[in-house]
């Protein structure tokens, strides 16, 4: 059924269109009589009236003047409209050519404004990265004066140590020549070495370490390396950051400051050696044979209940009797310790030293 209906108004559209084109065909035919009729009229009268025929023929010699002035003026405006589309097809050139170049200028002027927030952003990250190492190093500096002040050895007052006092008070007595004194002024004498050594060697490291931040900040081609190699950062520009000047002045104010206490601390570290040297000599004849080593003494721990042994001159504290090997153990552990915590650095500041 929807077949046969498809075709039914298919076939009554085409009807109505011949229909259509019938009637309009009939009232062409129609004005074309007419319009023939007219013109039949027209001769008709003019052969019988001569002087309606002068004004036929004025009539058409004024309809062919005004038909050729239309044509010229036609032609004159053909002529002016090839050149108007000419001067608009060559305006319409200009300005996709404008078009184009304003294109590429704001290309451009953006890849231009990314690389200067590139740069500025890799600028800020250096300068942070600077700060965050001169903290670093600020740290460990005063993490290495802590353990300097610790390695030092007993305080400076120049009296007698309080464990020396204790043991005169309580009447020990010793003999001079006996193992225990050799022995324990032995270690005296290698723990002063030691610790004056280790002083020299600390001072050194300080120093070292502060040349090396400063250097580090002075060069600028070492500084800029990483920034230079991407074409993000120029050394002028890292020279003239402000926080970078005030970081060299820290860094300078630092080195001044570390050559001035080397000094003081070896002249220290001597004058304590010699203190602790008379100290020895004095009360090595006038104690008996301890049951302990000399500078040992025995507490009670309050929390656990039980004894232990400290040494506040070496500053050392066993749970076991002070024997030369349980020394030995507890002065290697120590020395091993403060060795660790004065040369470990922190990885953050390694990766930032090499990334500057």
């Amino acid at each position: 059924m929807r077949l046969h209906r498809a075709r039914f108004v298919q076939r009554m559209a085409d009807v109505k269109s011949q229909q259509s084109m019938h009637q309009q065909l009939r009232t062409l035919q129609e004005r074309l009589q007419v319009e023939q009729n007219k013109k039949q009229h027209h001769h008709r009268h003019r052969r019988h009236d001569p002087s309606s025929a002068d004004q036929l023929d004025e009539h058409d010699d004024g309809q062919q003047r005004r038909k050729s002035s239309a044509q010229l003026v036609m032609a004159d405006a053909g002529g002016m409209i090839d050149r108007i589309e000419k001067e608009n097809m060559r305006l319409r050139r200009e300005v996709e050519e404008l078009k184009a170049a304003l294109a590429t200028w704001k290309d451009d002027a953006d890849k231009l404004k990314q690389d200067k927030e590139i740069a500025t952003a890799a600028h800020h990250v250096k300068l942070r990265q600077a700060e965050e190492l001169a903290r670093d190093k600020d740290k460990t500096i005063a993490q290495l004066h802590k353990e300097l002040d610790r390695v030092q050895g007993p305080p400076h007052g120049g009296g007698t140590p309080p464990s020396l006092l204790q043991r005169e008070r309580r009447g020990l007595e010793r003999s001079e020549d006996s193992p225990e004194e050799v022995a324990a002024i032995h270690n005296g004498a290698v723990d002063v070495a030691a610790a004056v050594q280790k002083a020299i060697e600390t001072n050194a490291f300080l120093i070292m370490s502060a040349q090396q931040l400063g250097a580090s900040l002075d060069v600028d081609a070492t500084a800029t390396r990483m920034a230079l190699s991407n074409g993000l950062v120029t050394a002028n520009s890292l020279r003239a950051s402000p926080s970078v000047s005030s970081l060299k002045d820290r860094v300078a104010q630092m080195k001044n400051k570390y050559a001035q206490r080397q000094s003081e601390q070896v002249h220290r570290a001597s004058e304590d050696s010699l203190r602790q040297s008379v100290s020895d000599s004095l009360y090595r004849g006038s104690m008996a044979v301890p049951p302990m080593p000399p500078g040992w003494e025995m507490r009670m721990s309050r929390s656990k209940g039980r004894p232990y042994f400290c040494h506040e001159g070496q500053r050392l504290t066993l749970w076991d009797p002070p024997t030369e090997e349980n020394i030995e153990k507890a002065i290697a552990k120590r020395d091993s310790s403060v060795r660790k915590s004065v040369l470990h650095t922190p990885v953050s500041a390694r990766s930032s030293s090499r990334g500057l």
